[in-house]
């Protein structure tokens, strides 16, 4: 399953990282897994990642560019859902 996440800060060798329904909130913050692209390693930054069932799974995920990300949630699903207009 396909996943959003984001990169919520970086510290030191560590970062604070959300994945949708899988992390609460605030995220969790743990070693940058060894699989992240540098360019995502910075405060704000958005993926896709693969392979993540809990948070665990994180260390090991398969990340991508996520295309959407500069759109809001209700913008980004309209495609989807059809629009209110």
């Amino acid at each position: 399953m396909r996943r959003l996440g984001a990169v919520l800060r970086v510290e030191g060798a560590g970062a604070c990282i959300w994945v949708n329904g899988v992390t609460p909130a605030e995220g969790v913050t743990m070693d940058i897994p060894a699989s992240m692209p540098g360019w995502l390693v910075q405060t704000g930054a958005t993926f896709d990642a693969r392979g993540i069932e809990s948070a665990e799974d994180i260390a090991t995920a398969s990340f991508e560019f996520q295309p959407m990300s500069w759109q809001t949630y209700g913008r980004a699903i309209e495609p989807v859902l059809g629009s209110d207009d």
